[in-house]
């Protein structure tokens, strides 16, 4: 299927030759066909084409491994439609002038189809203001990530020193950190052990997370700059975190950032063309649905 699916870069590339480019989207060059009866064995009539069951079905089962008996509504009404964009798409192609006969080609065609979309959603000016007005909306998405410096110190019971009084040592050491003492020198007083990844030095704070325990998690994403809290047990040890730095997360430069809003602006407006031009090809065409084909 994936092999099938390449072939949409040759019909892309065969647009120029066929004309389909010098064709407008929205130009219709022929009339919606009169509503002929869904015959047994299809799915849906679309002008002259036909959706079989027996394709529906194996559609289905591609993407959701079910039969249409055990899919859901949701599923059925999903795949359905997936199926009667294809068939319009797959039409349009044909209506003007690309050839299908095989699978791999319906398929190159509907590419070829959603490429010359594709191609006038980027030929569409989209204004600087637009793009600032985007950035500033959606700041979240154009911010840098919140740093986090955080100390961690680790210590494991031994036979000769179990929990309980490793406790007792460990906490002597929160003590010490919580009195302001660098946590270098807290770890050789006390024998335990530095990570030496977690320095205090602000790191994004997703990264610190992975380089956690998840049950120590919810206690650094809470810690304040020179919080020390109570000892936490994870994985067979005791562990002591020390909050550094926190530098919260901003809104980049529009210039920093202008091409990943551009990319942002274009896929938008694709998404919405690619919209636009299915509800234009549904509304010229004659799709009729056999008696039970809607979910």
């Amino acid at each position: 299927m994936q092999e099938a699916r390449s072939l949409g870069l040759l019909a892309a590339g065969a647009l120029a030759g066929l004309g389909l480019a010098a064709i407008g989207l929205f130009d219709a060059t022929a009339a919606p066909a009169e509503a002929v009866a869904v015959p047994p064995g299809a799915l849906a009539r679309v002008n002259d084409g036909l959706i079989l069951r027996s394709d529906f079905a194996a559609q289905l089962e591609a993407e959701h491994g079910v039969t249409p008996d055990a899919a859901t509504p949701a599923q059925r009404q999903a795949v359905l439609e997936a199926m009667l964009a294809e068939e319009l798409l797959v039409q349009r192609g044909l209506e003007v002038g690309l050839p299908a006969s095989h699978p791999a080609v319906r398929e190159a065609l509907v590419a070829a189809v959603q490429e010359q979309i594709a191609a006038d959603a980027q030929a569409r000016t989209i204004e600087e203001a637009a793009l600032r007005e985007r950035w500033q909306r959606d700041a979240s998405r154009y911010a840098s990530e919140p740093r986090l410096g955080l100390h961690l110190l680790s210590a494991t019971p031994t036979p000769e020193e179990p929990l309980a009084a490793l406790a007792s040592r460990v906490e002597a050491a929160a003590a010490a950190l919580r009195a302001g003492e660098p946590a270098g020198e807290v770890a050789a007083r006390f024998g335990l052990q530095a990570d030496p990844r977690l320095d205090g030095t602000p790191q994004p704070e997703a990264a610190i997370l992975r380089l956690l325990a998840p049950s120590l998690h919810a206690a650094a994403r809470a810690i304040a700059p020179g919080e020390v809290p109570a000892p936490i047990a994870a994985n067979g040890a005791l562990h002591l975190l020390r909050g550094g730095a926190r530098e919260p997360a901003r809104l980049l430069p529009f210039e920093t950032v202008r091409t990943r809003v551009l990319a942002d602006a274009r896929r938008e407006a694709r998404e919405a063309l690619y919209a636009e031009y299915l509800r234009f090809l549904r509304a010229r065409a004659t799709i009729l649905l056999a008696e039970g084909a809607a979910p």
